[in-house]
C-alpha cells in the first residue's frame, strides 16, 4: 500500500498477496497460468506481483475489487498495450 500512496493512491486497504493467490487459485489473472508463491519478491519475470486492474495514478482504488496477482512479464506486456 506504501507504493499505491505514494503514486496518489487517496483510499484503499491492507492487500495481502497471500490472500490474493489463494483467491485466484494461485494463477496469474492475465494469461492463466500458474504463480509460484516461492518467487515473490524476486526481479524474475515469472515472479508473481499485486496488479492494479485501474492504475492507481488513474484513479484506482489499492483494494481487494482492483488487485489481483500476475507474473512480472504479463504485468510489463500489459503497461506496453
Amino acid at each position: 500500500m506504501r507504493n499505491a500512496l505514494r503514486r496518489g493512491a487517496s483510499r484503499g486497504e491492507l492487500v495481502s498477496w497471500i490472500v490474493l493467490g489463494d483467491r485466484q487459485s494461485w494463477c496469474c489473472y492475465l494469461c492463466a497460468l500458474p504463480l509460484d508463491r516461492a518467487l515473490r519478491g524476486t526481479v524474475r519475470p515469472d515472479a508473481p506481483e499485486i496488479e492494479h486492474r485501474v492504475p492507481v495514478v488513474r484513479g484506482g482504488a489499492h483494494t481487494y475489487q482492483n488487485t489481483a496477482l500476475a507474473h512480472r512479464r504479463c504485468n510489463k506486456l500489459k503497461g506496453v498495450a
